[in-house]
């Protein structure tokens, strides 16, 4: 598939391609996310458990409409159906991947259910439960055709194309969000190639407003980040997750750490915005009132490591691990 993104065509699409696509839905278990729209999952675990599925029309009626549609496009492009097809695409902002997960040329629209099942293999772009996904439904061309003005002719062009994004709710703990540490990154980074963890404040000032454009880096092996993706909802998966958050945690705390003169005149208030701030409000608890918060902002130039030590206890690092090895015993 071509990456192109382009909403402005450079050639004239059958409109049928576009009304047929707005009666799909995708769904998370019994959740549904309409076309050009978002839904938002309450939890990771939830994201993991919930069955995907695309539906392309509401009741098998709609779905003679739909491939009607379908079949009126083909006829307006111009266009021999088997080079034309319904595709499917899982994109993971994460894992910095997509996935081609379904293609159905439009000559075999006859074969072609109403609801299309992704339980039974479950693209990897849907596997990242950090950051939901992104789901591209498209009209696009299969093969190459002769270039003519005003004619899509290059393979991976869409003719018509909708986009479902499913979202995992935010929390305190959604700043987390590693970067995967590939074979490019590390020669980049200038890293060795066993590497697990590497942390870069980058230009980020952890004590001004936080802000997602700015956000530090947390770059972790892309093999392990897929591990623990996979594995997830186990005991063992948990425990990995929560290792990293803590890691993360304990690499910014020493950065601020380093930096004594930015608590002189700053209170809890002034600070908590701020990345640093935020760290603070998921080691204490969403409960904590503000003279708690700056107890445990103290922490970061006093005693760095107990502050460490109650971010465990904030994310029950102790259970997870227990319950980790327990599995194994």
């Amino acid at each position: 598939m071509s990456q192109e993104s382009r909403i402005l065509r450079p050639f004239i699409a059958p409109r049928a391609f576009e009304r047929a696509l707005q009666s799909a839905r995708f769904h998370m278990g019994a959740l549904v996310c309409e076309p050009n729209s978002r839904l938002a999952m309450e939890s990771s675990e939830e994201f993991l458990q919930a069955a995907p599925a695309i539906s392309w029309a509401h009741t098998d009626q709609d779905l003679t409409e739909f491939k009607s549609l379908l079949c009126q496009g083909v006829k307006d492009s111009g266009i021999d159906p088997a080079a034309l097809g319904l595709v499917m695409v899982a994109y993971s902002r994460y894992l910095q991947l997509a996935d081609v997960c379904f293609v159905l040329p439009l000559n075999a629209l006859e074969s072609l259910e109403r609801v299309h099942s992704f339980a039974p293999c479950r693209p990897r772009a849907l596997q990242a439960s950090t950051s939901g996904a992104r789901l591209f439904a498209y009209v696009a061309l299969l093969a190459q055709q002769k270039q003519a003005p005003l004619r899509p002719w290059r393979k991976g062009h869409w003719l018509a194309r909708v986009d479902f994004r499913i979202r995992v709710a935010e929390s305190e703990a959604s700043i987390f969000r590693p970067t995967p540490l590939d074979e490019a990154r590390r020669r980049e980074l200038d890293l060795p190639a066993h590497a697990v963890r590497y942390f870069t404040l980058n230009d980020h000032d952890p004590f001004r407003p936080y802000s997602d454009t700015e956000a530090p880096e947390f770059y972790v092996d892309e093999e392990f980040l897929m591990a623990i993706d996979r594995t997830a909802g186990s005991p063992q998966g948990k425990a990995m997750q929560a290792d990293l958050v803590r890691d993360f945690i304990t690499e910014l705390v020493r950065s601020c750490a380093m930096k004594p003169d930015e608590r002189q005149n700053q209170s809890w208030d002034d600070l908590k915005d701020s990345l640093l701030g935020r760290i603070i409000r998921l080691t204490g608890g969403k409960d904590a009132t503000p003279a708690e918060y700056s107890q445990i902002l103290d922490l970061v130039w006093s005693d760095p490591a107990k502050l460490i030590a109650h971010a465990e206890h904030s994310l029950d690092l102790r259970r997870a691990m227990i319950k980790s090895v327990e599995v194994l015993e």
